[in-house]
């Protein structure tokens, strides 16, 4: 995303940029440890997306709507965590986008490693949630050591959401990152009036 992509992306109704601040993943939603905020941002569904032009992007547009991507960190360990989530204008075209989301994502300026290993996770399974796209990666070559990162992506109605959980050695256990991807989707229900199902 370039400077102009990012503030043309800005213009919108407070309002919509705070339905979609309160699906995303916060610190009090954060279990275990100490956590600390790292960086917020926010911009226009359907400005930032590898092809402004098509018709997805276009209709996201006309939500209205914010995409919102927040980065934590955990103050006594090597666990870090983003988390991004929006809409898209129907449920069909978030549907979609779910296995693409990781090809769509930010990329980590800072990362000086090399993948060693990515992998599909076929059997992780979110309650409730219809399309999900699990992938883990691990990557070597960092002078903090190997790495382990866990990408959860997936759909709620009309609404998209990816989580990476990222860590120095072992990573993340599957444990924590079922339970919260699990918040992330009863996050969305409660603010789309669907409560927890």
């Amino acid at each position: 995303m370039n400077q102009f992509q990012y503030l043309l992306a800005q213009q919108g109704r407070w309002s919509q940029r705070k339905k979609s601040l309160a699906m995303s993943l916060d610190l009090p939603d954060l279990p275990g440890g100490a956590w600390v905020l790292k960086s917020q941002m926010s911009w226009r569904s359907g400005y930032v997306v590898p092809n402004w032009k098509s018709d997805v992007a276009r209709r996201s547009r006309g939500t209205g709507g914010f995409i919102v991507w927040r980065s934590f960190r955990q103050t006594d360990s090597p666990l870090t965590l983003w988390a991004q989530v929006g809409p898209y204008a129907t449920r069909e075209d978030a549907d979609d986008a779910v296995p693409r989301l990781l090809l769509m994502g930010q990329r980590n300026p800072r990362f000086a490693g090399t993948v060693a290993d990515e992998k599909v996770i076929e059997d992780f399974h979110i309650p409730d949630v219809g399309i999900t796209h699990v992938v883990e990666r691990s990557a070597t070559g960092s002078s903090k050591g190997p790495s382990n990162s866990k990408y959860v992506m997936g759909s709620v109605d009309h609404i998209i959401f990816m989580i990476a959980f990222s860590a120095y050695g072992d990573g993340w256990p599957w444990s924590d990152v079922s339970l919260i991807s699990s918040l992330q989707v009863n996050k969305i229900r409660q603010v789309l009036g669907q409560g927890n199902q």
